[in-house]
């Protein structure tokens, strides 16, 4: 591990929008992964079998709103509310049910959602195997009894394991809020050893949320977060 390479992680659209700033290969993964099942398919089934005893589905990704729908097989009844964030509404309207509360981004949503939540509301929160770490405490903060479940998780393409596991220091590089739990998928160590740079502070959160040291890089060019990162 000692004498091996520096290596930045990051996702396809990341690599092609921002090619020019990354250090020149092999110092780059492209992590490329398929949206696999839950971890604990008998915990997910029972958490979707009561979700009529929720008060809320907030449901952050596309991935989960799939997962719940594939597992549900039809979208909540209307005792249960809806908050959905992102393209994560989507999958929703189309099956007949709009969510009663968006937003661009988790932050947004949550934001939203501090206004509507009644104190104690029970909120089932179907997430990636590797997130979920930070958002079942802010919404306890917020007076809620969240139930965080995984309900999807990632793997990686072949071949990404070995290049991590050969990495000397690894970075991540998240350009979208959706990034952070597909390359925390890819890592052989804690992502709390792994230093995020972020592209806003929505990207900030999710990759606090699936336990990276997150860090703000949409300040100024790359290129200085990126080599004090892998420093």
């Amino acid at each position: 591990m000692a004498s091996g390479p520096r290596i930045l992680l990051c996702t396809a659209h990341a690599a092609a929008r921002h090619g020019d700033a990354l250090p020149a290969a092999p110092g780059v993964i492209v992590v490329r992964a398929r949206v696999t099942g839950p971890p604990d398919a008998r915990r997910w089934a029972r958490a979707v079998s009561e979700l009529a005893l929720f008060n809320w589905l907030l449901v952050p990704t596309r991935e989960a709103a799939a997962a719940l729908l594939a597992e549900a097989g039809a979208p909540p009844g209307g005792s249960v509310r809806l908050a959905a964030a992102g393209g994560a509404g989507a999958p929703f309207a189309d099956a007949g049910r709009v969510p009663e509360l968006g937003g661009d981004t988790l932050e947004a949503l949550l934001a939203a959602l501090a206004a509507r939540l009644g104190r104690r509301e029970r909120v089932l929160v179907p997430h990636a195997a590797t997130a979920g770490i930070t958002i079942g405490g802010r919404l306890a903060a917020l007076g809620a009894e969240p139930v965080c479940v995984p309900a999807y998780g990632y793997a990686p393409a072949a071949g990404t394991a070995a290049a991590v596991r050969a990495a000397r220091r690894l970075a991540a590089l998240v350009a979208r809020p959706d990034d952070a739990e597909v390359l925390r998928a890819a890592l052989d160590r804690p992502p709390g050893e792994v230093r995020a740079l972020a592209l806003g502070a929505a990207a900030a959160a999710a990759a606090a949320d699936c336990g990276f040291e997150a860090v703000d890089a949409a300040a100024g060019p790359l290129g200085p977060f990126l080599g004090e990162a892998l420093s």
